[in-house]
């Protein structure tokens, strides 16, 4: 990579891509729109977003569970294959 630019030191933190994942390369307008993203994101509620996640991962978790016990429920014959006899 060469040595270090007289100005100081850079570190490679973020690619711009297109939605199809092409390198764009930086300009002064897409610079400005991620300065404002980060701005915007500093006024963020964080406890807001932190407990959005929180719920998300507890809703996947439930979801996840169900599954399990649909298809371990699907797996048993009927009856955990004892006989069945009705009585009348």
């Amino acid at each position: 990579m060469g040595p270090y630019p007289y100005r100081g030191d850079y570190e490679h933190c973020f690619t711009l891509q297109s939605p199809s994942g092409d390198f764009v390369q930086l300009t002064a307008a897409a610079a400005e729109h991620i300065a404002h993203a980060i701005e915007f994101s500093r006024k963020a509620n964080r406890e807001a977003g932190k407990r959005s996640v929180t719920d998300r991962l507890a809703r996947e978790e439930q979801q996840y569970d169900q599954y399990a016990y649909d298809v371990l429920d699907d797996a048993v014959p009927a009856f955990h294959q004892q006989p069945f006899v009705t009585v009348a």
